[in-house]
């Protein structure tokens, strides 16, 4: 956990592709480029940790941030616990 992420063999093309899945996963918005702020795994996980939202009180919590702009629908799903759909 505390090797690099350039040392484990981690380009930019394939970061830009984890950082995605992360973001999907959790309801985050996370840049890129973080993971060179967060060169390994523990302290990319802490910064996730941080970053995931706290879960909704309820759907239309949620509907209403969906419809302000606050968070996009995937956000919104994950935070909802909804099982990931296929594009």
């Amino acid at each position: 956990p505390d090797r690099s992420f350039t040392e484990l063999g981690l380009d930019s093309v394939v970061g830009v592709e984890w950082v995605r899945v992360v973001n999907e996963e959790f309801g985050t918005s996370i840049g890129a480029t973080r993971i060179y702020q967060y060169p390994n795994l523990r302290e990319f996980a802490a910064h996730v940790i941080a970053e995931i939202p706290p879960p909704a009180d309820d759907l239309a919590e949620m509907l209403a941030k969906v419809y302000d702009g606050q968070i996009d629908v995937q956000q919104a799903e994950a935070r909802l616990g909804m099982p990931k759909t296929e594009a």
